[in-house]
C-alpha cells in the first residue's frame, strides 16, 4: 500500500508543479509562478527626466540630486508629476533645478529642459540609447 501512496504522491506533485503552465499566463501565485512579466510582450516605456543643454546644443542628463534626491525613480516621478500638473509646476521645478546647477560641478549649460522620451527596450541595447520619440515639455534658462 505504501508504494501506491508514494507513486500517487509523486504524480500529484508533478501535476501540481506543471499546472501553472496550462493556465492563464497573466495569473500568478506564490510559490508556483508563471512569471507573468515575461509571458506577454512589453510596451515601450516612456521615461521622464531633466536635462541640461549647453551652448553647442549638446544634452547632458541632470543628476537626480538636482531634481529631487539621490533616488533615480523619485527624480523621474518628480519630473512626471510636474509635467502632468501643468505649466506652473513645470516652471517651478525647472527653476529649482536651474538654481541648483553649478557650472564647476556639472559643466556649462544655458538651459534646463523637462523631457519625456519613449524607448524601445530591445532597440536600446541593439541600436543604441536614442529614444523612439522625445518631447520637450518645458525649458528655462540657467542663471549665469
Amino acid at each position: 500500500m505504501s508504494r501506491v501512496w508514494a507513486y500517487g504522491f509523486g504524480l500529484g506533485l508533478t501535476l501540481l508543479v506543471a499546472a501553472p503552465g496550462f493556465g492563464d499566463p497573466r495569473w500568478d501565485s506564490y510559490p508556483l509562478s508563471t512569471y507573468p512579466m515575461f509571458a506577454r510582450p512589453r510596451g515601450r516605456p516612456t521615461l521622464h527626466f531633466a536635462e541640461a543643454v549647453d551652448a553647442r546644443g549638446e544634452r547632458l542628463r541632470v543628476s537626480p540630486e538636482l531634481v529631487a534626491n539621490q533616488e533615480v525613480m523619485q527624480a523621474a516621478a518628480t519630473v512626471k508629476r510636474a509635467v502632468r500638473a501643468g505649466p506652473e509646476a513645470m516652471q517651478a521645478l525647472c527653476e529649482r533645478i536651474a538654481s541648483r546647477w553649478s557650472p564647476a560641478a556639472h559643466g556649462r549649460a544655458r538651459e534646463i529642459a523637462l523631457v519625456s522620451a519613449t524607448f524601445d527596450p530591445v532597440g536600446y541595447f541593439t541600436r543604441g540609447p536614442e529614444p523612439v520619440s522625445r518631447t520637450v515639455h518645458h525649458t528655462c534658462p540657467v542663471p549665469p
